[in-house]
């Protein structure tokens, strides 16, 4: 077990450090006047976490882990913060998908970049962003109020909450298959949500010729 000291203060009878300060222990980057076990440098084999400890378990030279973060660190400052990294889903679909997640993160934090146009994660998948958020499944399934958990598309959640339905002017007539029943003729799109919320629970049959889709309710 490796000991490292963070610096700490009192509040409310208590004794309270930063999310930041336990980062960098984490990493084991050492300040003067902390106790405990610190790399050396970035050369330092021993430690973990540091470019020369990263090339062995990862193969990447460590020249080429200090060069990129000198570059994109001095890219965010004299940009002020627009510093941008761009991905898709191909990380979560590996192993340790969270904690790759988690690096690019707390690069993009520690350079201001994260919350300033032009910078921070662009992910063009969407819902996976919300991949690393300790809890996310609990929060978004409600399993901590009802069992058993239901979930809704981002989508038309802030759609609908976001009142956007108001100025839209589509309706399901523009995405009707030639061959359907006419179910969700001239329903506004947030009709059509509200009455997918209402059959909650439902399930979608074909017949036969695979040319019509019957909705109905479990009973």
């Amino acid at each position: 077990m490796i000991h490292r000291g963070v610096p700490v203060t009192e509040v409310a009878g208590r004794t309270v450090t930063t999310v930041f300060d336990i980062m960098l222990a984490q990493y084991g980057v050492g300040r003067d006047g902390l106790p405990g076990e610190w790399s050396t440098g970035y050369d330092d084999v021993d430690t973990a976490y540091t470019p020369a400890w990263q090339e062995e378990v990862t193969s990447v030279p460590a020249e080429a882990v200090i060069r990129t973060a000198r570059e994109f660190s001095a890219n965010a400052e004299k940009s002020e913060g627009r510093s941008m990294i761009i991905l898709g889903a191909g990380i979560c679909q590996w192993y340790h998908g969270d904690a790759t997640y988690r690096a690019i993160l707390a690069m993009l934090m520690l350079c201001g970049c994260q919350g300033r146009n032009g910078g921070g994660w662009a992910h063009y998948v969407g819902q996976e962003k919300a991949r690393p958020i300790t809890g996310w499944a609990t929060m978004a399934s409600g399993s901590d109020w009802v069992r058993p958990p239901r979930f809704m598309i981002g989508t038309a959640f802030w759609y609908m909450h976001t009142d956007q339905f108001r100025s839209d002017g589509y309706s399901s007539d523009s995405l009707q298959s030639p061959l359907a029943d006419g179910h969700l003729k001239g329903m506004h799109t947030a009709d059509v949500i509200a009455q997918s919320t209402r059959l909650a629970g439902c399930r979608s049959t074909r017949s036969s010729t695979r040319t019509r889709s019957t909705w109905r309710t479990r009973p």
